[in-house]
C-alpha cells in the first residue's frame, strides 16, 4: 500500500488527510462542522463523511460535493459494501438521552443508503439482543462489514441501560439485514467499551478498539474469542486496516494522535501527532494503483 492515503476526521477541523508513509498531514480538508465517521468507496473516488445528522459525499479528485442525505440520529460509524453500491451508518442518540434530556427518545438504528449520490435511505431500529424488540439504549457506536459473510459487526456499550442501573455487558453484535428485517445473529461480549471495529482483509480477524482501556483487542469473528491485546493511545475511537492486512491505523481521540500498528507483531510501530487541538474520531484508508 505504498500509495495509501489515510484520512482522519477531527472535531471542528473537518476531514483532514495525511500521508501514512511520511506520517504528516497532507492534502485538503473537507468541510464538516461535527464529523465523527468516514469511509471511502472501494475505488477511492468518493469519500463519505458523517457530519452529525447528515451523510455527505465528496469527490476525492475535485473535493466537490456529490450528494447528501439525513440519518435517523447522530452518526457514529460508516461502512461501504465491496461493490460500492450500498453505504451503512450507525445512528445513536443515547448520549443525548442520558446526559441532556430523558424526555428525548433514545435511538439506535442502522441506516442503509444507495451509495451513488446518497439518493435513498432506509432506517432499521437495532433490536435488543435475543429479541426483535427495540434496543434503544444499547449505545451502538461502531460497525464493520464482514468480507466473508457480508454481515455487520456492530459495537455497542449499553450506555443508557447502564446509567439506569440495568446490568448489561458491552458487546459486538453480528447483525443481518435482509428482506427488510434486521436480526442479531451472535453476541460477542467485551471487557471494555468497544468504540471501533475493523476486519482483516480475509475476514479471519476482527480488531476492536476499547475506548476506556486504551487498547485494541484482536478477536476471532466466528467464535468471539480474544487472540491478542495491543496497547495504543488514550481514547482509541476508530481503527482501519490496510489491504494486505499488515498495518492498522488507530485514531486516539483523547491523545490527539494516530497509532500505526504492525498487525503481524500486534504492536505499535509509530505514532502520528496531529495539530494541537485535534480530536481524531475516525480513520480510513484509500489506495492508489
Amino acid at each position: 500500500d505504498l500509495g495509501g492515503v489515510t484520512c482522519t476526521t477531527c472535531t471542528n477541523l473537518g476531514a483532514q488527510s495525511f500521508d501514512p508513509l511520511a506520517l504528516t498531514t497532507a492534502g485538503n480538508a473537507e468541510p464538516a462542522a461535527d464529523p465523527f465517521a468516514l469511509a471511502y468507496s472501494p475505488d477511492a473516488t468518493t469519500l463519505f463523511v458523517a457530519d452529525n445528522l447528515n451523510i455527505d459525499s465528496f469527490s476525492t479528485s475535485s473535493g466537490l460535493s456529490l450528494g447528501t442525505n439525513q440519518a435517523s440520529a447522530f452518526v457514529w460509524a460508516l461502512a461501504v459494501t465491496p461493490d460500492g453500491s450500498t453505504l451503512y451508518s450507525v445512528d445513536d442518540d443515547d448520549y443525548y438521552y442520558e446526559y441532556v434530556s430523558t424526555q428525548y427518545e433514545p435511538v439506535n438504528e442502522i441506516s442503509v443508503y444507495t451509495a451513488a449520490g446518497l439518493g435513498s435511505v432506509t432506517h432499521y431500529r437495532i433490536p435488543a439482543p435475543g429479541s426483535q424488540n427495540s434496543g434503544d439504549g444499547v449505545g451502538c457506536y461502531a460497525m464493520a462489514l464482514s468480507p466473508v459473510n457480508g454481515y455487520l459487526y456492530v459495537a455497542c456499550n449499553w450506555e443508557v441501560y447502564s446509567a439506569l442501573n440495568l446490568t448489561a455487558t458491552p458487546a459486538v453484535y453480528e447483525i443481518s439485514i435482509s428482506g427488510g428485517t434486521i436480526t442479531i445473529l451472535n453476541s460477542f461480549y467485551t471487557s471494555g467499551s468497544p468504540a471501533g471495529v475493523a476486519f482483516s482483509p480475509d475476514g479471519s480477524k476482527l480488531y476492536v478498539t476499547l475506548y476506556n482501556a486504551n487498547s485494541v483487542i484482536v478477536m476471532d469473528p466466528n467464535l468471539g474469542t480474544q487472540i491478542a491485546t495491543i496497547p495504543v493511545g488514550s481514547g482509541p475511537s476508530s481503527i482501519t486496516v490496510n489491504s494486505s492486512g499488515t498495518r492498522g491505523y488507530v485514531a486516539n481521540y483523547k491523545a490527539g494522535t494516530v497509532s500505526v500498528l504492525d498487525l503481524a507483531a500486534n504492536a505499535v510501530t509509530a505514532t502520528v501527532t496531529l495539530p494541537t487541538g485535534a480530536a481524531p474520531a475516525a480513520v480510513s484508508l484509500s489506495y492508489r494503483s
